[in-house]
């Protein structure tokens, strides 16, 4: 979650730098992590997460996803993390690419956009 925050931040600089014709300072990134953490310590974040588990798990189903925690094959899931967005992302961008004239083509239907005619 950081990381997007931190991404859309970086954006952000990037085109109030373009606007004033510049380019943001090279240290940006790690200029907005920074003043991320300062305001959202990882201390708060922790405790949101740490909320969420309560709420939605019970004291023996924690020590259960604790255990499963600990194993290879858990370790090994959370390595490919990365790789696993990445080529689902990839290939769901393709399979929305190749439908995009039906999905627009429904969604002007439902909010009643006329289709256009040659």
């Amino acid at each position: 979650m950081i990381v997007a925050l931190s991404q859309s931040f970086q954006n952000s600089v990037e085109k109030w730098a373009a606007a004033d014709g510049r380019k943001p300072p090279p240290n940006s990134a790690a200029f907005i992590a920074q003043i991320l953490g300062e305001e959202i310590p990882y201390e708060t974040m922790t405790n949101i997460t740490a909320k969420f588990y309560l709420r939605h798990f019970t004291e023996a189903e924690l020590k259960e996803l604790a255990a499963f925690q600990r194993t290879a094959v858990y370790q090994k899931q959370i390595g490919l993390m990365i790789t696993l967005m990445k080529e689902a992302g990839q290939e769901i961008q393709q399979m929305v690419l190749a439908h995009r004239p039906q999905i627009e083509a429904k969604m002007k239907a439902h909010l009643g956009v006329a289709p256009k005619t040659p």
